[in-house]
């Protein structure tokens, strides 16, 4: 499922809406970005909202422990990655060590915003240009020219489609409270809770927690 978000702000709205609660409750939901810090962030977003929630009770939540950066290195081969993974340093961008450039190429299906030919890499830090969306595009080397000249020309995919996030903005402190006290009032349940702690050995050689 493609939460299509702008940035992380757009993810609790995401949760909120009816469509997005019928398609997680009661399905194993695993989550996953580029280093791992966002998507635990989410996986303890989401138990947080099925715990007060009657709406969005998914039957167990995961996420990818160190995001796809330590997923690829765990599996030199790619294992069920495909393409090129992004990053926010210098590198750019990171691909599975024994699998050729060839065949990472055949896996992806970004292009160019301008001219919609087949093109992996983000560089120049080009935008969308569509209101306050700012979204990253990829430009390809022969569109840079007139990315520079025109840059009101750049549009994301998610502008492409016409895509609005939800305007419903869920009060998580009031959430996180009415959780943190059903936890509490049940000293049993919470040693098996998603929002107890887990000691330090829990996490030991573990992928997906």
């Amino acid at each position: 499922i493609d939460p299509k978000m702008r940035n992380s702000i757009e993810f609790p709205k995401w949760l909120t809406s009816d469509e997005t609660q019928k398609q997680l409750t009661g399905k194993k939901v695993l989550m996953y970005c580029t280093g791992g810090i966002r998507c635990e962030r989410a996986t303890a977003l989401l138990n947080q909202m099925s715990t007060v929630s009657e709406q969005l009770k998914p039957q167990g939540v995961y996420h990818c422990r160190g995001g796809i950066e330590r997923y690829v290195k765990t599996y030199p081969s790619g294992g069920f990655w495909k393409g090129k993974n992004y990053l926010f340093d210098k590198r750019m961008e990171q691909t599975p060590d024994v699998k050729d450039d060839t065949a990472v190429e055949k896996d992806i299906s970004s292009k160019c915003c301008l001219c919609r030919a087949n093109f992996t890499v983000y560089r120049n830090q080009f935008k969308c240009s569509r209101g306050l969306c700012g979204v990253p595009v990829i430009v390809c080397t022969s569109c840079t020219t007139a990315a520079v000249e025109k840059p009101a020309s750049l549009m994301c995919e998610l502008c492409r489609e016409g895509y609005k996030a939800p305007s419903e903005v869920p009060n998580l402190v009031a959430m996180k409270r009415a959780a943190e006290k059903m936890v509490g009032d049940n000293p049993t349940a919470s040693e098996q809770h998603p929002l107890s702690k887990k000691p330090k050995v829990y996490y030991k050689d573990r992928i997906f927690l």
